[in-house]
């Protein structure tokens, strides 16, 4: 365990783990920042944020992060991420630190993106609908280690 951020060492991690936070931070691109550069070039982000879900029962969302909802280029390219994996509603969204994240994701995964985005992008202002189809995606056997597993196994997989 570390003792401080301090300790976190640069490029030294080859998946990074951050789910439901950077909806309660008044600037994400501070930590998006800082845990993309913990990331080793090649080495994954998954991250889980509810920019959309502001209620009053979660009043810690920041209403000012609404717009970074359904928008990935706002939020993770200028740190060097790309997605590269997505369920529907990006619960998660997995990224790639890349030195060229201007890249595009895979064609199956760019129609989950654009359409995750563009639903996501509704949320911003009529969460309704969003909420309804993912309280019934939420009923799935989902768990976040189950991504993270995906990701090791195919990391196991490449030749040394």
């Amino acid at each position: 365990m570390l003792a401080s951020v301090d300790d976190v060492e640069t490029g030294g991690y080859d998946v990074v783990i951050c789910l439901d936070v950077l909806e309660h931070v008044p600037d994400p691109h501070e930590p998006v920042a800082f845990l993309s550069r913990a990331l080793r070039l090649g080495g994954h982000l998954i991250v889980h944020a509810p920019f959309w879900y502001l209620r009053p029962a979660v009043s810690t969302h920041l209403r000012s992060n609404r717009k970074f909802s359904g928008n990935w280029k706002k939020l993770y390219r200028p740190h060097g991420l790309r997605p590269v994996s997505a369920e529907l509603f990006w619960n998660p969204l997995v990224l790639e630190r890349t030195d060229e994240p201007s890249g595009s994701p895979s064609l199956t995964a760019e129609w989950r993106f654009w359409l995750g985005g563009a639903l996501l992008s509704v949320g911003r202002y009529w969460t309704t609908p969003h909420e309804l189809v993912q309280r019934a995606l939420s009923r799935r056997e989902w768990r976040p280690w189950n991504e993270l597993q995906t990701i090791l196994d195919k990391s196991d997989s490449k030749p040394s």
